[in-house]
């Protein structure tokens, strides 16, 4: 699935915490060291595609064949390899190709965290829940996750005196270039969902609990409460030590990693 017909801005440094501003500091230098066009990207925002018209559905199909396609012969069959836990072999056709998306773009993000000496982040997916509630009970009857194809890094800056709680870590989202607190990023992710997407999900999810209580008398939809939300599952997770050796392998493959200043 693909988050449709999002309208970003860009982020602001009003009010924003010091990890916030680190954060940002860093998705834009990874984006500098790492610059890529995004296929992907590109269909969800540029004007010609986001028309509801059927050409503009027959050039998103045809741009999004061409340049997939370009993509996984050119950059990704290079570095999916089970034995590179680092993806250490993606950076030298990212460089040259200048095209990725999302994954590509967290994978630069994390490299470029660790190579700054930032060792509490991982690359993490989005995850669309629905939860059944019991009006009566109060408790969850049923769950339904759906998995979308985006990809981004959570991450505690290493502030473990502010960041000890999975609701306080940060989000950076290179592709979309924001970086933002998990209670922001929840919000900001669930309203880009497109409508016809949540539609689906939602039927999808009515469906799978009418089917668990298919030999409920009892069970009527009505007394449940449809909750939806935003949650993230681990796409790569690291050990300090695996933070450290992929930090100094990119770091001296990639010495303009390292920011020239202390952020």
């Amino acid at each position: 699935m693909f988050l449709k017909n999002m309208n970003i801005s860009p982020v602001s440094f009003c009010a924003k915490h010091r990890d916030i501003r680190k954060a940002d500091d860093i998705m834009r230098h990874s984006n500098k060291c790492f610059p890529m066009f995004s296929p992907s990207y590109a269909i969800s925002h540029w004007n010609r595609f986001t028309q509801n018209t059927n050409q503009a559905e027959l050039e998103r199909t045809a741009f999004f064949n061409k340049y997939s396609k370009i993509l996984d012969e050119k950059v990704r069959n290079k570095y999916i390899n089970d034995d590179d836990s680092y993806h250490l072999n993606l950076f030298e056709p990212l460089k040259k190709e200048k095209m990725g998306n999302c994954k590509e773009n967290a994978i630069a993000l994390i490299a470029t965290l660790f190579a700054n000496g930032y060792e509490k982040a991982a690359r993490i997916g989005l995850e669309y829940e629905i939860n059944f509630v019991d009006k009566k009970t109060k408790k969850v009857a049923s769950t339904s996750v759906f998995n979308f194809d985006h990809t981004c890094v959570m991450t505690t800056m290493d502030n473990k005196e502010k960041r000890k709680k999975f609701e306080d870590l940060i989000i950076i989202d290179g592709w979309l270039q924001k970086t933002m607190p998990m209670q922001e990023a929840r919000k900001m992710y669930l309203n880009i969902v497109s409508d016809y997407e949540k539609n689906i999900i939602r039927k999808e999810a009515v469906d799978k609990f009418k089917k668990e209580n298919i030999n409920n008398p009892n069970f009527n939809l009505d007394d449940y409460e449809m909750k939806e939300a935003i949650e993230f599952g681990y796409n790569d997770k690291y050990t300090k030590e695996q933070a450290q050796e992929f930090g100094k392998l990119i770091s001296e493959k990639y010495p303009e990693l390292k920011l020239d200043y202390v952020i």
